[in-house]
């Protein structure tokens, strides 16, 4: 799976100094439900490129950023060196290999499908005195990906990681809140970057594709060389 993300690493979304309209959402919301990032030490968990580990650190007092990918680690490093941002420190190991024995004021993972069974739930609770757990409410339905998985056939969810999570904090009587979360996103891409868009996700939802079968669906919806793909996402927010 390291593979896999290392291949999306360069065309991830990156840190830019700022953060976008949905992120600030979920910091309202977190707000909201009583956090508080200043001057606490974090641990994020599938950090990816660092989108929120480096927005975080310029509040923080510090931040450790686990990933597997070593492709999105090198991205988090050169954009924490743009930024003049010093208080990351990185850690490059999937979750399952990661044991790390302190307790931060903060642990966060923000749609990372690493942290998705009982035994995640364990090791991510005992990692933080207060737990944030971003993950996908349903599928994220995407108008250019549908046809594509239609076509392969693949399978769907029936239980999702975040109803998995919200049964084992009610098992174990832990109080939380939560809060769902939703997005409407146009994305512009290039014929080029939409079809290693497609072949991404058909490799990583595990679907056999001929690349040439890829290219005859897409070059008829592509205009001018480039296609606007609509990203439908509901989520839900836990802090517990």
């Amino acid at each position: 799976m390291q593979n896999i993300w290392d291949k999306k690493a360069n065309s991830y979304q990156r840190f830019d100094g700022k953060i976008g309209k949905f992120q600030q959402t979920v910091l309202d919301t977190l707000q909201n439900f009583g956090v508080n990032f200043k001057d606490k030490s974090i641990v994020d968990i599938g950090c990816g490129t660092g989108v929120w580990t480096l927005f975080l650190a310029q509040i923080a007092s510090r931040i450790t950023a686990i990933d597997g990918s070593k492709g999105m680690i090198e991205i988090l490093h050169q954009d924490a060196a743009k930024f003049g941002i010093k208080n990351v420190f990185t850690i490059q190991k999937s979750w399952s290999e990661f044991n790390g024995d302190e307790i931060y004021d903060i642990a966060l993972t923000t749609m990372s499908p690493a942290i998705s069974n009982e035994n995640d739930f364990e090791k991510f609770n005992a990692l933080g005195k207060v737990k944030i757990y971003l993950g996908w409410a349903r599928s994220r339905s995407s108008d250019l990906l549908e046809p594509f998985f239609k076509q392969l056939g693949r399978k769907s969810v029936d239980i999702m990681a975040v109803d998995r999570l919200e049964e084992w904090l009610k098992e174990r009587n832990l109080a939380y809140k939560s809060e769902i979360l939703t997005e409407t996103r146009i994305t512009k891409r290039s014929f080029k970057q939409a079809f290693e868009n497609i072949c991404w996700h058909l490799e990583i939802n595990g679907l056999k594709f001929d690349e040439k079968e890829v290219t005859s669906m897409l070059e008829p919806i592509c205009k001018d060389g480039f296609v606007d793909e609509t990203i439908d996402s509901q989520m839900k927010l836990f802090v517990f």
